[in-house]
């Protein structure tokens, strides 16, 4: 602001000397330097003002012909925070289970609505966090990382495995034609590995029927390491089963029992309601379901893993004298071995296929084991 001093109100009146041109102004009469005595408009100078919609004068980022972003801001001073017209706004889904993949269809167009939603789609089971595109395929009977097939990760492209204790030697066999490889010779010959069996995991275990006792196998070596005695009878064959655990069938008891994989000893769980014979041991993951083979009467035993009682029976045509049996998950059925011939087992009817005869091995157990390397 400018401010007239005494001399200068004089000179208004037109009355004083040294009201001329030239005169030298009191210090009273010095404004500040560029003050127009008027506000700017657009402080910001992004070429709009208040009066024509400028809805931040200070930040010139902000204007009414801004680009709307998903920042928490008006940018572009319409009134609406992060609107669908936002430049980054996407697609957003619910998901219910919180694994970071919705499903169904899209929910709405806009920016993060926070908790409850994943810009990423596909999940096909949204009621469960372990089942979503990506996900670990885990034996279950579900689609767990939503391809659209059903266990069919779980051992694939595992090999077909059985010991041959007449010669010391594990063994491959092709599942198609029944001829066989040898992979290794054991370590310990002259032991009786009558049974045997491999987790998802890799570990392998057999069991010598002379000694009674539990062992872990590197089957791509022949390095064999003792867990401990299992105390039971004549076990004619293990597998595992559900929860990892690994079972066996006591031929001397005619009971289904655990066997501690620690220390190797077992557990009855209890009678399977009929005699066994020679026996072998399978478990299909997908359908949580234990299979027991009975050389017998050459018939296949649905188990109930929690009391050992037989559910449901089929005859088949597998003419079993040693027994061997393996569930293959993606060709869902059963694959035995009577000691010197490969077959197939339609669990659910018993119907029977013939592979073919073994090549140069004697085929005590079956499994599925990771392929060994060159």
């Amino acid at each position: 602001m400018r401010t007239i001093g005494p001399m200068g109100f004089f000179c208004l009146l037109g009355v004083g000397s040294g009201c001329g041109d030239n005169a030298v102004p009191s210090e009273d009469t010095v404004g500040e330097v560029g003050d127009t005595g008027t506000a700017d408009p657009d402080p910001d100078g992004d070429g709009f003002t208040a009066d024509n919609g400028d809805c931040a004068p200070n930040d010139p980022s902000i204007h009414p012909e801004a680009v709307e972003l998903c920042d928490g801001v008006d940018n572009n001073c319409d009134g609406v925070v992060d609107g669908a017209d936002s430049e980054d706004a996407q697609s957003w889904y619910i998901d219910e289970d919180g694994d970071g993949i919705g499903g169904g269809e899209e929910a709405f167009f806009g920016c993060d609505p926070g908790p409850g939603y994943s810009a990423f789609s596909g999940d096909c089971q949204d009621q469960d966090a372990a089942s979503y595109p990506g996900a670990e395929d885990i034996c279950d009977g579900e689609d767990n990382d939503c391809d659209g097939a059903i266990d069919e990760d779980v051992k694939a492209g595992w090999s077909l495995i059985t010991v041959d204790s007449a010669h010391s030697k594990v063994v491959e066999i092709d599942a198609t034609t029944a001829a066989t490889s040898e992979i290794a010779d054991l370590d310990v010959p002259g032991m009786s590995l009558n049974t045997m069996d491999v987790r998802g995991d890799g570990l392998s275990v057999v069991q010598d029927a002379n000694g009674k006792a539990l062992y872990q196998m590197d089957a791509c070596t022949g390095e064999l390491s003792m867990i401990g005695y299992t105390g039971a009878g004549n076990l004619c064959g293990i597998s595992f089963g559900p929860g990892g655990d690994l079972f066996g069938l006591d031929k001397d008891t005619d009971e289904l029992v655990n066997l501690n994989l620690t220390a190797g000893y077992a557990t009855p769980i209890g009678s399977l309601g009929f005699e066994l014979g020679n026996c072998g041991l399978a478990y299909d993951c997908s359908t949580d379901t234990l299979y027991g083979a009975d050389a017998d009467t050459n018939t296949l035993h649905t188990l109930n893993p929690l009391t050992g009682e037989t559910l449901s029976t089929v005859q088949t045509s597998v003419p079993f004298v040693s027994v061997g049996l393996e569930f293959n998950i993606q060709e869902q059925k059963l694959y035995a071995s009577t000691g010197t011939e490969l077959y197939t087992i339609d669990p659910k009817t018993g119907e029977t296929q013939s592979v073919g005869y073994l090549s140069d091995a004697y085929a005590d157990d079956l499994a599925y084991h990771p392929t060994c390397g060159p």
